[in-house]
């Protein structure tokens, strides 16, 4: 069986603002304009999806397949999660979308130890 290429791809994007990858910080001026944030579409990039399990304390594999890419995860409650994608960024996304909805959106909140601190009597701070 032959195999057929489609060689032209037409899209219909009604998207009229768009930002590819990067964050809204809660500080300091934003890194786009506000109409993008606030009626526009982000489309996170392999960095952002890497950062999201990394700072939710996830311990990740990305293997490729030779037809596409598998994600192995486990969250920091010690669950096992997996996905596959024909991208690493569609095979990311599938993983986090899973831990999103096995947690209700919400993964709790954070514990943070404190191995050293040093307090600082300054009155100009």
């Amino acid at each position: 069986m032959p195999i057929k290429y489609i060689h032209k791809i037409y899209l219909n994007i009604k998207i009229q603002h768009g930002l590819i990858g990067g964050r809204i910080l809660l500080e300091g001026p934003p890194l786009c304009d506000e109409i993008i944030y606030t009626k526009g579409v982000w489309i996170p990039s392999i960095n952002d999806l890497l950062s999201w399990l990394e700072e939710n304390h996830c311990k990740f594999t990305i293997s490729f397949t030779g037809t596409g890419y598998k994600v192995n995860v486990t969250d920091s409650h010690g669950v096992a999660f997996t996905s596959k994608g024909t991208t690493p960024e569609f095979a990311l996304f599938n993983v986090i979308k899973k831990i999103l909805m096995k947690y209700g959106g919400n993964l709790g909140s954070k514990e943070y130890i404190v191995v050293e601190a040093e307090f600082i009597d300054r009155k100009d701070l």
